[in-house]
């Protein structure tokens, strides 16, 4: 799956599940996403959440400002 972070929106945003927990670093989030009308769990530590963020708002010179988050 690729995804295009000028069509990219963050839905939503919780903590994993008791199930899903036992698999993930501490403190994980879990972000539910939309692309072209699909959604998408994505789930990842404090650390790639940040890196993921920070590649969500960077953008080319006149391609917008930064990611969306789904009000």
């Amino acid at each position: 799956m690729a995804l295009d972070r000028t069509a990219l929106e963050i839905v939503d945003r919780r903590e994993p599940l008791d199930a899903e927990s036992y698999v993930m670093p501490a403190a994980s989030a879990v972000l539910r996403c939309r692309s072209g009308g699909v959604d998408v769990e994505l789930a990842m530590g404090p650390g790639v959440l940040t890196g993921f963020l920070a590649w969500l708002e960077a953008a080319p010179p006149g391609r917008g400002t930064g990611y969306r988050q789904a009000s």
